[in-house]
C-alpha cells in the first residue's frame, strides 16, 4: 500500500493505493463478514461461494465496505478527523485500487506561553457573617408556617393566600389568573414589583397592582406590555422561626451545643470555599493558556459539540417529561437563546480541549486513560505557573 497526505489548514487529501493482491484480500474479508445476509437458493445462509451471491446481487456487493476497511485499517494517527469523508476511487491499470479522501480535519494550534504564567490567586473569606447566613437558610428549612392574626398587614416574609387576575387594555390573559395562590412576599418571584405592592393589605382586601412585562417574558403578547392585576388577599401565612439555641444544634447536628456547631460550619465552609476558589484559580489558567493561544476552528466543530450537548439537555428533559421549550419558558427564555448559549460554551470547550490536546502532544503527558492524562496535565501546569 503507498499513501500520500497532502494538508492544507483544516483540510486534508488522502490517497491510498492498494495492489491487486491487497484490493481481493479486502472483498474477500467483506464476504465473510456479510455472506450470512444474502440468501442464495440451494445454500445455507453464509454457505454461498462469493462468485454466486455476486452473480445474483451484483459484481461490487462488497466493494463499499472492502473500501471503507481499507481506508479505517490504514489511516493510521497522522491526522485526527473531525467526520468521517466521502471515498472517492478508480481501478489501477494492474488490478489494484486507488482511494482519494479528502477530508476535514482538526486544526493545528499554535501554542503560546503556557508556562511561566502568574496567576493572582482567589481570596477566601469565611467568617461570621457566613457561618450567620448558612444558619439563617437552615433555620427557614425548619420554620412553621401559622395564621397570621386578622388584623396583621402583609410585610416582607409573610405567606400571602390571594386571588389574582391579570389584563392589558382590559383584556384578560390565560396564564395570569389563579385562585388560592400562595405567595412569599419578598421572594421576588412575580414580575416586576408586584409583591411590593402588596405589602400593608389585609385579609378580605382586594386592591389593583400595576406592572410592566419583562422584554423577555416567554409570551409573545406580553413582552413590555403594561398590566393590571386583580388582586384578593384571602389569608396570611407567618413563618415561625425556631431559636437558634442548643436544642437547634442538636436537632439538626451531631453536636449537643450551638458553639460547637458554629465552629463545625465554619469548617466545613471554609474547606469548601477553598476548593471552589482552587477551582476558579485553575480555570483562569486555563483562560490564560488559552488566549496566549491561536487556533482557527471550524464552525462544524463548534457545531457539533453544540449539538451533543443540547441532545444530552434534551435527552435529560424528556426524562422529566419536558422539553427544552417547556424549559425556556421556565426560566424566562427562548430555545434560540438557550441554542445561541450553548453555541459560546461549545466554542470555549472545543478550543480549551485543542489547546489542551496540544501541550500534552508537546510535553508528552499522554495516557490512555483521559480522566488520568487530565491529572498529568493540570499537575504539570500548576508546577509550571504561579497562582499567587
Amino acid at each position: 500500500m503507498d499513501k500520500k497526505i497532502t494538508k492544507q489548514k483544516n483540510q486534508a487529501t488522502v490517497v491510498m493505493t492498494f495492489n491487486k493482491t491487497e484490493w481481493e484480500s479486502a472483498i474477500e474479508n467483506a464476504y465473510k463478514k456479510n455472506a450470512g445476509k444474502y440468501k442464495v437458493a440451494g445454500f445455507r445462509a453464509g454457505k454461498a461461494p462469493r462468485k454466486m451471491v455476486e452473480q445474483q446481487y451484483g459484481a461490487g456487493i462488497f466493494m463499499e465496505e472492502a473500501m471503507q476497511d481499507l481506508f479505517a485499517d490504514n489511516f493510521g494517527n497522522e491526522l485526527k478527523l473531525i467526520d468521517y469523508p466521502h471515498l472517492d476511487f478508480e481501478f489501477t491499470a494492474e488490478g489494484g485500487i486507488k482511494l482519494t479522501a479528502k477530508c476535514d480535519v482538526e486544526p493545528e494550534v499554535t501554542l503560546g506561553q503556557y508556562t511561566g504564567l502568574e496567576i493572582k490567586k482567589t481570596e477566601v473569606k469565611v467568617g461570621d457573617k457566613e457561618v450567620k447566613d448558612y444558619l439563617s437558610r437552615l433555620q427557614a428549612t425548619r420554620a412553621k408556617q401559622v395564621a397570621a392574626d386578622k388584623d396583621h398587614a402583609v410585610a416582607n416574609g409573610d405567606i400571602a393566600v390571594i386571588d389574582f387576575k391579570g389584563s392589558v387594555d382590559g383584556k384578560y390573559f390565560e396564564g395570569v389568573t389563579a385562585q388560592n395562590y400562595e405567595l412569599e412576599i419578598g421572594s421576588h418571584s412575580f414580575i416586576d414589583n408586584f409583591e411590593d405592592q402588596l405589602v400593608g393589605m389585609k385579609m378580605g382586601e382586594s386592591r389593583d397592582v400595576n406592572v410592566t412585562f419583562p422584554a423577555n417574558y416567554h409570551v409573545e403578547d406580553l413582552k413590555n406590555a403594561k398590566a393590571k392585576f386583580e388582586v384578593t388577599l384571602h389569608n396570611i401565612m407567618i413563618k415561625e422561626m425556631p431559636a437558634l439555641d442548643d436544642e437547634f444544634a442538636k436537632e439538626v447536628s451531631e453536636f449537643d451545643n450551638m458553639k460547637a456547631f458554629k465552629e463545625d460550619i465554619l469548617k466545613k465552609l471554609t474547606e469548601q470555599a477553598t476548593k471552589q476558589a482552587e477551582y476558579a484559580d485553575e480555570e483562569k489558567l486555563f483562560e490564560a493558556i488559552m488566549d496566549n493561544a491561536k487556533v482557527e476552528i471550524p464552525e462544524k466543530m463548534i457545531h457539533d459539540h453544540a449539538h451533543a450537548m443540547l441532545h444530552d439537555m434534551e435527552h435529560k428533559l424528556a426524562a422529566q417529561g419536558a422539553t427544552l421549550e417547556m424549559y425556556a419558558q421556565f426560566m424566562g427564555t427562548t430555545a434560540e437563546k438557550i441554542h445561541d448559549e450553548y453555541h459560546e460554551i461549545a466554542a470555549k470547550q472545543v478550543k480549551m480541549r485543542l489547546v489542551m490536546d496540544a501541550i500534552v502532544e508537546k510535553e508528552q503527558l499522554s495516557d490512555k486513560d483521559r480522566q488520568k492524562q487530565f491529572e498529568n496535565l493540570s499537575i504539570f501546569l500548576k508546577r509550571g505557573n504561579k497562582i499567587c
